[in-house]
């Protein structure tokens, strides 16, 4: 098969100040802001953990990991977490569920709402909607990288509103 197309461009007089790659902050200033933090971190891939866990090691900030949504929402309960980054598709209970459960019970207990980060592969619009519905915080798009989990720390890791429902 052949195909053709056409794209137009145009030519920026004068360049972006800061490139999309470029984080707003050095990543060591980054690591030393999320350095306090209790996170923790429901997925059921050890790649992925993996790869969170690599990301944070030099920020000093404390993990907790939960291998699916119904462990993560046991050890939400029992513990004190000033983030939970959620995996939304894994086994037994998915993120969306899990984060349902920690809605309920912050609201049971009269706890403030806790950032919950939702960690996808499907970046769609409708992911947004069913996001916000579950009670999520934000979503950030798998395979991640190490500025946006640390920016997106920064941001929501101290308390932030949730994504406004649709």
């Amino acid at each position: 098969s052949v195909f053709f197309f056409t794209a137009g461009f145009q030519v920026r007089e004068k360049p972006l100040e800061k490139s999309r790659s470029e984080p707003a902050q050095p990543v060591e200033e980054l690591e030393a802001l999320v350095s306090e933090l209790r996170i923790l971190l429901a997925d059921d891939s050890d790649d992925n953990r993996y790869l969170i866990r690599s990301y944070l090691k030099r920020s000093q900030a404390a993990v907790e990991v939960a291998e699916n949504g119904e462990i993560a929402a046991r050890m939400f309960r029992d513990g004190h977490y000033d983030v939970v980054l959620m995996d939304v598709e894994m086994p037994v209970m998915d993120g969306y569920r899990a984060t349902g459960e920690i809605r309920r019970f912050e609201k049971e207990t009269g706890a403030p709402a806790t950032p919950v980060l939702a960690l996808t592969a499907h970046a769609f619009a409708e992911m947004a909607v069913r996001g916000a519905e579950a009670g999520f915080t934000a979503l950030l798009t798998k395979p991640i990288r190490k500025v946006t989990l640390l920016e997106a720390l920064v941001e929501h890791g101290r308390g932030a509103p949730l994504l406004k429902r649709a």
